[in-house]
């Protein structure tokens, strides 16, 4: 006969579920930090800032 074995959980326990759901929403609140220092700099010094860094990276490459 077989025999029965008591279950203690009801199904399996995810370990990394907290740290997981931290590190999303982290990385989203960072990326949105991001995007508004982007506009944030763009509205107050224009495009010129952005081209120069476009046109000096552009530069450094070759």
């Amino acid at each position: 006969m077989r025999e029965k074995f008591p279950t203690a959980t009801p199904g399996p326990v995810r370990h990394g579920a907290t740290f997981s759901f931290v590190l999303r929403v982290g990385t989203g609140v960072l990326g949105l930090a991001l995007l508004a220092a982007s506009i944030g700099l763009w509205a107050r010094h224009g495009s010129a800032v952005f081209f120069d860094l476009i046109a000096g990276g552009i530069a450094y490459c070759f």
